[in-house]
């Protein structure tokens, strides 16, 4: 059988071999009104940015009177996106990539940029207190 959509000449419209399905989604994929639930990693995507953003800010940063620590704090995370990650999270390193990456976002956002002694002394902080394993 040869269903025409729309009815009338058959030529104004390629035919459908199959009609559609009454319903596109099984019934237990949908929620009640016929909206289909979103996949499973759509609902756990906040819970582990949640988990993420307490596990990184719930250390606490060592030595936080330190001089490197301050300006470390002052130009990472009280006037940046984000909160100050210790540094015991990664290697030496890292903190040079990321420092250097950091800089080129702060300087492309137009915020105030650390003077070359301050970077120094924030890349000094990072080095002392970074994960010595594998750097």
């Amino acid at each position: 059988m040869v269903v025409v959509r729309g009815g009338g000449d058959p030529r104004a419209h390629p035919p459908l071999l199959f009609p559609p399905p009454a319903t596109p989604r099984a019934a237990w994929l949908c929620q009640p009104g016929g909206k289909p639930y979103p996949p499973p990693a759509v609902h756990l995507q906040p819970l582990l940015i949640l988990l993420l953003c307490v596990a990184a800010c719930s250390s606490k940063l060592p030595e936080p009177d330190s001089a490197g620590a301050r300006t470390y704090v002052h130009y990472c995370s009280v006037d940046g996106c984000h909160g100050a990650i210790p540094p015991k999270q990664a290697g030496a390193r890292y903190w040079d990539t990321k420092l250097e990456m950091m800089l080129k976002v702060i300087a492309q956002h137009g915020s105030a940029m650390p003077s070359a002694a301050e970077v120094e002394e924030i890349r000094r902080y990072l080095h002392a207190h970074a994960m010595h394993a594998g750097g």
